[in-house]
Parts: C-alpha cells; structure tokens; sequence
C-alpha cells in the first residue's frame, strides 16, 4: 500500500512540473512580445510613488464603491 501511495506522488509530482514548466514558457513567451521602454528608468521616484499609492492604498479598488470598499475593509 505504500509503494502505491509512493508511486501515485511521485507521478503526480511530476505531472505538476511538467504543467508547470508548460506555463512557465508560455509566459516567457507573452512577456517576450512586449517592446523595450527605453526611458524606463526615467523618474524613478515618481513611478515608485505612484506604485506605492496603488498599491497600499488601494486606490484603483475605491473606484467602484461597494466591492472596492469591501476589498479595502478585508
């Protein structure tokens, strides 16, 4: 019975890398696809604020009222 229960984990373990690794690359794929910015870097101090302020305080999520302030409260 535990050589079973072994085998069965150890071919599932392996089928997960394997879908893994599959969406891995397909992501590597898309992210491939975008353009090079090249002015990236430039006001880093704005963009890192305005980063910050989306995500702290979660100012795209108060734009629809009830579900926004729902996910603020939680």
């Amino acid at each position: 019975m535990q050589t079973a229960a072994i085998i069965v984990s150890l071919t599932l373990t392996i089928v997960a890398l394997a879908l893994l690794a599959r969406a891995v690359a397909r992501l590597v794929d898309v992210l491939r696809l975008g353009r090079a910015v090249h002015d990236r870097t430039a006001q880093g101090g704005v963009r890192t604020a305005a980063v910050l302020r989306e995500s702290v305080g979660h100012s795209r999520m108060l734009k629809w009222s009830v579900p926004g302030a729902a996910h603020w409260l939680v």
